[in-house]
């Protein structure tokens, strides 16, 4: 890269050493240039530049409105259909998640007590149950169910 001023070459420079000499006077954030800080300035005072003209949803930056109408108005970017249910997606990742998750029987299970879950990230959080990280009161179990329902039903089931 060519820098026609030394000031833009020792801004180019922090980017690669990590250097941050830019401070938020808002929140004491870090950053390594003037522009990075002007951008994240938008947190603090929620402004968003940026719609989507076809749902009107608005944007901190152009970037984020660009990726949002290519994840869900570019028809073009879905080509990879699901052949059970015509449900298109972007990449052959997601259209394999879907097939697992809605068309097949495969559940990931607890080691621990066998229960079945609708995907990895689900029982990774029920694991921090048995771990004793996460308390099983929690408002929502992981079939998406109310759990203070299933333990009234376990409580239950132990007088009987």
């Amino acid at each position: 890269m060519l820098f026609n001023q030394t000031s833009h070459l020792r801004t180019h420079m922090r980017s690669h050493t990590n250097e941050k000499t830019k401070t938020c006077k808002i929140c004491n954030k870090l950053f390594s240039s003037n522009t990075l800080l002007k951008l994240h300035m938008l947190v603090h005072t929620g402004e968003k530049r940026y719609q989507c003209n076809h749902c009107k949803k608005r944007f901190t930056q152009s970037s984020h409105l660009k990726t949002h109408i290519t994840r869900l108005h570019d028809d073009n970017s879905k080509s990879h259909k699901c052949e059970l249910c015509n449900k298109c997606f972007k990449n052959t990742i997601n259209r394999h998640k879907h097939i697992k998750a809605v068309h097949t029987n495969e559940r990931p299970k607890c080691h621990e007590c066998t229960k079945e879950f609708r995907d990895i990230p689900t029982l990774k959080r029920h694991l921090l149950v048995h771990s004793g990280s996460q308390p099983r009161t929690e408002s929502t179990s992981e079939s998406g169910t109310d759990s203070r329902t299933e333990l009234r039903s376990e409580s239950s089931e132990d007088t009987e």
